[in-house]
């Protein structure tokens, strides 16, 4: 609603934090038109892990002035012999025009007891490994791949705004640097798809990526503890299967060696033991930049 923010010498655009005792935090802010996104400084004296209730409001350049100040008052003296008279005669000189300070955004937030997400990010110590099985909608187990996960004790959990499902503002993302994808994953199966020139039929790859690495890292909060689980094995064994397809009458027609050699993979195999470092981020809310960025490494036995 730029509306809200054009430009006008009435007013002045402020942002307030108001604490639980009543107590005002005042910064001044800015919009941007292109961004279509209000900028602004905490104020001083804003404080960690406090219930603040933040308001974007309109303040009047000018300060109010009483009800009167644009009547003139004229007196004059009519008096007649001991009587004494004296009419005062009051007309208003133009409009009157009383602006008062108007909340135009207003939302909750708790603070963090953090001063930045790297930090919140870097507290987090290590509890332990964990391994699950996969399982089909009838609820029979998967045999051949496991979901694997590392859990880190912490003392304050993401809030549900934060991972909103549909515009999250940290995100995880695989970061295929562990040795499982370098050495196999990658260079028997999407590398030589890419070169093959395969497509995913049944997935959007605009969504998790040509390589699975988008929406495969899984967080679970609970206990006292983030749960991170790495998924990217289940989503790459639906896209082998999709692939052997193409390679296969790829090889049959055109007799393409690496459409051979993609399908003697045969299948995907478990994790291996070693690390799997994934990506968490922090977005800038209603947009995609990245403010922050920290890797953290999923373990595996």
């Amino acid at each position: 609603q730029d509306e809200l923010f054009k430009a006008d010498s009435k007013w002045k655009r402020e942002v307030h934090f108001v604490a639980e005792d009543g107590a005002v935090l005042k910064s001044t802010l800015s919009y941007s038109d292109s961004d279509m996104q209000v900028n602004f400084d905490l104020p001083e004296g804003f404080s960690k892990q406090k219930q603040y209730a933040m308001q974007l409001v309109n303040v009047p350049v000018r300060e109010s002035t009483a009800i009167d100040s644009n009547v003139e008052k004229t007196e004059k003296d009519m008096s007649a012999g001991e009587s004494e008279i004296i009419v005062t005669t009051q007309k208003a000189e133009g409009v009157l025009e009383q602006l008062e300070e108007k909340v135009i955004y207003s939302m909750n937030l708790k603070s963090s007891q953090y001063e930045t997400f790297g930090e919140k990010v870097d507290a987090m110590k290590y509890s332990n490994m964990f391994k699950r099985s996969y399982f089909s909608n009838s609820g029979a187990e998967f045999t051949g791949l496991r979901e694997i996960g590392t859990a880190y004790y912490t003392d304050e959990y993401f809030s549900e705004r934060e991972l909103d499902i549909n515009r999250p503002l940290v995100v995880f993302e695989e970061a295929l640097q562990s040795k499982w994808y370098k050495d196999k994953i990658y260079p028997e199966m999407y590398e030589l798809a890419q070169d093959l020139g395969l497509e995913h039929r049944f997935r959007d790859p605009e969504i998790m990526g040509y390589v699975p690495f988008k929406k495969v890292v899984v967080l679970r909060q609970l206990n006292g503890k983030f749960r991170i689980s790495d998924q990217i094995n289940w989503e790459a064994k639906d896209d082998y299967t999709d692939f052997e397809n193409q390679a296969a009458a790829l090889w049959n027609n055109q007799g393409k060696a690496k459409a051979k050699k993609l399908l003697e993979m045969e299948r995907v195999p478990d994790y291996r033991a070693g690390e799997y470092p994934v990506k968490v981020k922090y977005v800038l809310p209603g947009s995609n930049e990245v403010t922050s960025s920290k890797t953290i490494n999923i373990k595996s036995i």
